[in-house]
């Protein structure tokens, strides 16, 4: 992350990333989470469900 921000915007954080690198985002979002951060994702990635504490189907 370039800035230190209270709300993180992340379109298809994972989307063209391996099993690897895609599990190393989500938890770097997952962290920033735990330190209080928002984190808005929107993602076609069922797998990254796990990770989020709140899921809005459109």
């Amino acid at each position: 992350m370039l800035y230190d921000s209270d709300i993180i915007l992340a379109d298809e954080p994972t989307g063209s990333l391996d099993r690897k690198n895609k599990e190393i985002v989500m938890r770097l979002l997952k962290k920033l989470q735990k330190e209080n951060k928002t984190i808005l994702m929107v993602s076609h990635d069922d797998e990254s469900l796990e990770y989020c504490s709140r899921v809005v189907c459109l």
